[in-house]
């Protein structure tokens, strides 16, 4: 038998290429499909747990077995908290809460990293969470040790976005509060960021600048149809009812 080409089960080996099939013509023709081999059947890991042992070098990792095969790796805290231990039975429902849990790790570093590169609302955080494939209450927890050590303060984010939206534009309280809702704000932290980045801006000079500025372009228009578009602009912008009627009436006076 050569060292470079053998004979076995209807396949050949060959020292570069593997196992390969046979062609009718008898000749290597294709290299043997892995995707037909069966995969282990995830069934085949319940039992009672053996072993709960160190993971690598560190004491902080946990590897689980099940006789010889390892069905999981967690964080010693969360192996602990979920009653990992040797004897106790690795069922679908254990299996199901140790994923959660290994996932969880990965996203606590995740949001660290998402939250130190950009700032995020809680909303934000938990929805980025949830397409991460982790359930609720795992989320919250995350946004809650986000919150703990300060890389998510929804009220102050809060103050910050609603005064460079009333730097940029005019706008009254309501725009300003439908922007942060938008970003995930709740509506008390969104009402008093706005009401806050208003408090010292003359708003009805504000309305009547735009008013006037909008004005110039519905000259030709008559009077009660410029009145409701100059209306509908200060509106959109979140101003007042009786503001936006103040300014129509300064701008086409």
């Amino acid at each position: 038998m050569s060292d470079q080409h053998t004979q076995r089960n209807g396949r050949s080996w060959s020292r570069g290429r593997g196992y390969t099939r046979k062609s009718l013509g008898g000749a290597d023709s294709a290299k043997l499909d892995l995707s037909a081999i069966d995969k282990p059947n995830p069934a085949d890991t319940r039992g009672i747990i053996t072993d709960v042992l160190p993971s690598g070098r560190s004491d902080e990792r946990v590897a689980v077995k099940v006789g010889r095969m390892r069905v999981a790796t967690l964080p010693r805290e969360l192996a602990d908290e979920l009653g990992v231990l040797p004897g106790v039975m690795w069922d679908d429902r254990l299996a199901e809460q140790a994923a959660q849990a290994a996932l969880f790790s990965k996203s606590m570093l995740y949001a660290k990293r998402a939250l130190t590169s950009r700032r995020l609302t809680r909303s934000q955080l938990l929805t980025r969470l949830t397409k991460r494939g982790l359930s609720r209450p795992w989320c919250e927890r995350i946004a809650a040790e986000m919150e703990r050590i300060g890389l998510i303060d929804d009220a102050a984010l809060g103050d910050d976005l609603a005064q460079t939206i009333a730097r940029r534009k005019p706008a009254g309280p309501r725009y300003i509060q439908a922007k942060l809702r938008a970003r995930g704000l709740n509506s008390k932290d969104a009402t008093a960021s706005a009401a806050r980045a208003t408090e010292s801006v003359d708003l009805l000079e504000q309305a009547t600048q735009l008013a006037t500025r909008r004005a110039r372009s519905l000259a030709k228009l008559e009077r009660a149809v410029a009145q409701r578009r100059l209306y509908g602009v200060l509106a959109r912008r979140g101003f007042d009812a009786d503001i936006c009627i103040e300014a129509v009436k300064r701008a086409l006076s």
